[in-house]
């Protein structure tokens, strides 16, 4: 049980730092880096953070923006200099994905938690 539970949370931070395409195209260019975070996030509508209460995605934003806090200021103009959504995503993707995917596990050591108990939540109402 507790092996399915790692592997199915490690599953949905993947999924997380790539960010499935929304269908979301607001003017993106010179947003603040949280507030990108939490649009991409909140606006997910498929895979694991779509399955996520409005409380849960809120409590995964505080986290991954916390994480992200020491991202150089460079990668974060970089993600929000983006001209639309679709682009603020890849961007995003990139800068979480480099350097061997660095900020991913970042998010993943800082956030798991989330992912688990969402996980644990939703095996136990099956």
């Amino acid at each position: 049980m507790c092996g399915k539970t790692i592997v199915r949370a490690a599953v949905f931070l993947g999924v997380l730092a790539a960010t499935a395409t929304a269908t979301v195209s607001p003017a993106v260019a010179g947003m603040a880096f949280p507030v990108a975070v939490e649009k991409i996030l909140m606006s997910q509508s498929s895979g694991p953070v779509s399955t996520l209460s409005a409380d849960r995605k809120r409590e995964l934003v505080a986290c991954v923006n916390g994480v992200l806090a020491d991202l150089p200021s460079g990668k974060k103009r970089f993600v929000t200099e983006a001209a639309n959504y679709a682009e603020l995503e890849d961007r995003f993707g990139a800068v979480v994905m480099e350097n061997r995917a660095e900020w991913k596990q970042r998010i993943a050591r800082g956030c798991a938690h989330i992912a688990v108990s969402s996980i644990q939540t939703a095996a136990t109402a099956e």
